[in-house]
């Protein structure tokens, strides 16, 4: 058979593969929202139903003009928080009209929070970026802490930089132990230590009310638990590219082939993690059953 023959076939082959796998997301309009219920323990009443809409690995994806596809999205699920969870734009990202107007939008249904993902990284714009959200009203954390009162409650919110913004390895394959070491600094930075931790998770004290943690990596799990967090919001993944019933996502970066931590809630203690899916639709190979995401987290008591 010829190579022109055999290219043909294999071509045919994957092509009944992915019909018989499922659907492949092809554009913005594929857009889902998820809903993902997060126990927490000592959750003061007026905090319980409290929703965070989760926007992660948008890669600059227009979603209609100035965002207003994702916006809607956003507007309907009435959420008290919005969490951008790194990888706003692209290494391509040329310009950022597009998403400072996304973000001015936004900042208009509910506080929003940020942190960077390894694509800000990655890109002269990745600063400039951040700056410019945080001129549009966005609170962007950088290896910090705050508190907000929602609901009439107070919730702590952590953002910790991704690795390579502190100098981190830009090649792949990414060095798991490096980014991990790097990133235990970043939470130290934040007041996330596990002296702290322990002592939080031994009395059970949740007078401080519920910490929420904004980091981009999954793969770090190991090293966000036992610091006392209640959620950490996470993406990266892109929910393993191409998902199979039955077995999950394929591939992640940082974890490589059959990942674990791709989508959807990971407990671990006290400490639940969730990883969205991501929102970049305009991507090769393409998303097989595995439509973009904008996660809701509804804190209930636990």
């Amino acid at each position: 058979m010829s190579t022109t023959a055999l290219g043909i076939a294999a071509a045919a082959i994957a092509g009944a593969a992915l019909a018989a796998l499922g659907t492949v997301a092809l554009g913005e309009r594929d857009l889902v929202t998820t809903r993902i219920p997060v126990s927490v323990r000592d959750l003061p009443e007026p905090l319980a139903g409290l929703r965070i809409a989760q926007i992660s690995d948008l890669h600059d994806t227009p979603f209609g003009p100035d965002g207003r596809d994702l916006v809607r999205a956003v507007e309907a699920s009435r959420p008290d928080l919005i969490a951008f969870t790194g990888d706003i734009l692209d290494r391509g990202t040329q310009q950022l009209i597009g998403l400072v107007s996304l973000a001015r939008a936004l900042v208009q249904i509910a506080p929003c929070v940020a942190v960077a993902g390894n694509h800000e990284g990655g890109t002269t714009l990745g600063l400039p970026l951040l700056h410019a959200l945080a001129r549009a009203g966005v609170t962007v954390l950088r290896d910090e802490q705050i508190s907000l009162e929602l609901r009439g409650a107070e919730v702590r919110i952590a953002g910790v930089d991704d690795p390579h913004l502190h100098g981190g390895p830009i090649s792949r394959p990414y060095p798991v132990a490096l980014d991990g070491e790097l990133m235990a600094r970043s939470l130290e930075r934040a007041g996330l230590g596990r002296v702290q931790t322990s002592a939080r998770t031994a009395s059970g004290d949740g007078d401080e009310g519920p910490l929420i943690l904004l980091a981009h990596r999954p793969e770090l799990l190991d090293v966000y638990v036992d610091r006392g967090i209640d959620l950490v919001l996470a993406g990266h993944a892109h929910g393993g590219q191409w998902r199979v019933p039955g077995i999950g996502g394929l591939y992640a970066p940082n974890q490589g082939p059959f990942p674990r931590l791709t989508a959807g809630a990971h407990v671990r203690g006290r400490t639940t993690m969730i990883v969205s899916r991501g929102l970049k639709v305009r991507t090769l190979p393409p998303r097989l059953n595995n439509p973009p995401e904008l996660v809701i987290a509804e804190l209930v008591a636990g």
